[in-house]
């Protein structure tokens, strides 16, 4: 890195699946292990995080650049009033149905009975997930 030239990173994937990486975080979490500095976390892990004091508190460096976040995307961050994580990047859920088809629904339940109409009869979840709708 030109700006830390003195600082290396190595990264390590820690498990194929959120939950194997929750595992192994938590692991060497719990052990103090000195092999990882940073944690990737999925954002329903800061609540579990912090109350086990695993988080170091970056209220000051997340309300730096707040204002140029998504709101909700910020409070996954927060646990007992401090944030304890700074979100670099964000995804959503999206649903996308074929207008002509299908009417908009209104209600997740007139979703879940268009969608069983449909050829696939139910909903596919992002490809790399396990789970499917049928």
């Amino acid at each position: 890195m030109k700006a830390n030239p003195g600082i290396t990173a190595k990264y390590t994937v820690l498990g194929a699946t959120t939950d194997e990486s929750r595992t192994q975080a938590v692991q060497r979490l719990q052990a103090k292990s000195s092999e990882c500095d940073l944690y990737l976390t999925d954002v329903t892990w800061t609540p579990e995080f912090a109350s086990q004091g695993w988080l170091q508190d970056m209220t000051k460096v997340t309300d730096a650049v707040k204002d140029t976040l998504i709101p909700s995307t910020v409070a996954t961050t927060q646990y007992k009033g401090k944030s304890w994580a700074t979100p670099f990047y964000t995804n959503a859920g999206l649903i996308y149905y074929a207008k002509d088809k299908v009417a908009k629904p209104e209600t997740w339940q007139q979703l879940y009975t268009e969608a069983a109409k449909s050829p696939g009869n139910g909903v596919v979840y992002q490809p790399s997930s396990t789970r499917a709708s049928r």
